[in-house]
């Protein structure tokens, strides 16, 4: 079977962000938030997004929603020109946000853990991004074998040591995520269950593009992963207003 994805191991440079960004070609930029720090103005948010924002019972977690929302929203709007508020969504079947006006000119993922998120966007492909807080989880074990695939499960049983186990279970999640959320496929079905055996044969069934997966570690005990649906992606990286993750 041909290779649908190469993955590459990178260690970011985090830069402050140009006042008007803007991502041609290849270019991937890719933006690190400290959800403490960053804004967070429910007044830039829609009716729905108020909502889920209800939800959480915890003022750190509802906090940290708003924020993370707010910075996609301004995120997308210094690439079109545009306040936060006045950025509007559309969703897939799946869920997945798309940004209205972006048709064409570029795609935007977020992915957040605990404190931190990350926002991609790519100017020339569909991209999906993931973060994940490197913590000890039960069942660990149990949890690979429902969802990763045998080549998977042979390099976590290689690791001997808990450390070096948690580094790979996380790895290899990251990687699955940004793949899953780049080709808009809905998270829980698709990581769940064996839906995906090899990352390769799950690309191929579904598009003829070959994908980029870049992982790296965006701050102290977290790891992260970019899927982008090209070769050879310029990576540009960003710390968002408000003070790095």
């Amino acid at each position: 079977m041909a290779v649908s994805a190469m993955t590459s191991r990178i260690a970011p440079q985090w830069n402050t962000p140009p006042a008007a960004p803007a991502v041609t070609g290849r270019a991937v930029d890719l933006w690190r938030i400290d959800l403490e720090r960053a804004p967070a103005d429910e007044d830039a948010l829609s009716g729905d997004e108020l909502e889920r924002a209800r939800r959480f019972h915890a003022d750190y977690h509802r906090r940290w929603f708003v924020a993370g929302r707010t910075a996609l929203r301004a995120i997308a709007g210094a690439y079109l020109g545009k306040s936060a508020g006045a950025i509007e969504f559309g969703y897939s079947r799946t869920g997945r946000p798309r940004v209205k006006g972006s048709e064409g000119l570029f795609d935007v993922n977020l992915a957040h853990s605990e404190h931190a998120a990350l926002c991609a966007v790519s100017g020339a492909a569909a991209v999906g991004v993931d973060i994940e807080y490197v913590k000890d989880i039960d069942q660990l074990a149990a949890v690979a074998q429902r969802s990763f695939a045998a080549s998977e499960l042979r390099e976590l049983d290689r690791e001997r040591s808990l450390e070096g186990r948690l580094e790979r279970f996380y790895r290899t999640w990251t990687r699955r995520e940004a793949v899953i959320k780049g080709l808009g496929d809905g998270l829980p079905d698709a990581l769940d269950g064996g839906a995906i055996s090899e990352l390769d044969a799950y690309i191929a069934a579904r598009t003829a593009e070959r994908w980029s997966i870049l992982e790296f570690e965006p701050l102290a005990a977290y790891l992260g992963a970019v899927a982008v649906a090209h070769d050879c992606p310029v990576l540009r990286c960003f710390d968002y207003p408000g003070g790095p993750a």
